[in-house]
């Protein structure tokens, strides 16, 4: 019933999501300008989704990494395809709607909520502070070094508040201690930061697919400094926050407005939207496989996965439990 009801609640929040997302590009007037994105040539599509997926795809790596820091041995194959199902979550308020990948790590092996749920919570305090350290090495303007700066503080300081936090949801000392060592912060922060470089020019490629120039270190302050502005307004994929920063950001640069908003839509049709667009396959793909009539609760069932259940913890786990 609490598998349910939180699959309710996900949805419930994906629906509010796609409504305030509509109403902001209505309003914005976005929609009208999307026939300008057919003046892009093909090659610099092509470059702007390789970015994004080398972003998500390192962010999978970085969240398998902290499963395997945990003993969680998920297999890979899977993993993958719930991480990516799960990012139809980015339409949710706060992207709460990502913990849904716990959802299914549950039901197909196993693995406690609280735990992946934890993890995700991680995973966004990793990626505010990755962007918003970007965003300080690309300002010129000593008061956004200052406000990146409380961020990254603040980021830390929800992260150390945590880990005091789990210890009442009954977590084993043995997670704590394991998830927030800082060799596995370290390692995650330097992952996050990895992932986030390279996406962060995505505003720099998308003016230059329109003529336009804007320099890379620019572009990546606009981007950082945008991204992380719309995940602080916990609205749905930044929706109206990071699009109006970056376009106010842009007509500070001297361009018009309508070129300020085409190349903000580009960079949106190509991270968000290609985000959804994979993430809707693959949310659709494992709705599907968790159909009582595709799964089979049966004997055989628990025969044909017994073999991910073993892999997905390591033998000294399943040791200390017997």
């Amino acid at each position: 019933m609490a598998s349910k009801r939180i699959l309710s609640i996900n949805l419930g929040l994906l629906f509010l999501g796609i409504i305030i997302a509509g109403i902001w590009i209505y309003i914005s007037g976005g929609a009208g300008y999307f026939s300008r994105l057919l003046l892009v040539r093909p090659g610099y599509f092509a470059l702007l989704f390789g970015i994004t997926a080398f972003c998500i795809l390192s962010r999978f790596v970085r969240w398998q990494f902290l499963l395997r820091s945990l003993s969680i041995r998920i297999p890979t194959k899977s993993s993958l395809s719930i991480f990516l199902a799960s990012l139809f979550g980015i339409l949710t308020p706060a992207y709460v709607g990502e913990i849904v990948r716990g959802w299914f790590l549950k039901r197909k092996f196993g693995t406690p909520m609280k735990i992946s749920t934890s993890v995700w919570v991680i995973e966004r305090l990793l990626d505010v502070t990755a962007l918003a350290t970007i965003g300080l090495f690309t300002a010129n303007v000593l008061w956004v070094r200052i406000v990146m700066l409380l961020i990254i503080a603040g980021s830390w300081t929800l992260g150390f508040l945590a880990g005091k936090f789990v210890k009442y949801f009954d977590m084993p000392q043995d997670f704590i201690k394991k998830i927030f060592s800082g060799r596995v912060l370290l390692l995650s922060f330097v992952m996050s930061l990895i992932a986030w470089l390279p996406t962060a020019l995505l505003i720099s490629v998308a003016a230059n697919a329109m003529d336009k120039w804007v320099t890379p270190l620019i572009g990546m302050h606009i981007y950082s400094t945008a991204t992380v502005l719309g995940g602080i307004t916990l609205m749905p994929a930044g929706v109206g926050a990071m699009g109006s920063s970056a376009i106010l950001q842009l007509q500070n640069l001297g361009f018009e407005l309508n070129d300020c908003i085409a190349i903000v839509s580009i960079v949106r049709l190509t991270s968000t939207g290609a985000s959804l667009a994979v993430a809707s396959i693959f949310l659709f793909l494992e709705l599907i496989v968790l159909k009582p009539n595709s799964v089979g609760i049966n004997a055989n069932h628990f025969n044909k996965i017994a073999l991910q259940y073993k892999d997905q913890f390591s033998n000294h786990v399943w040791g200390n439990h017997r």
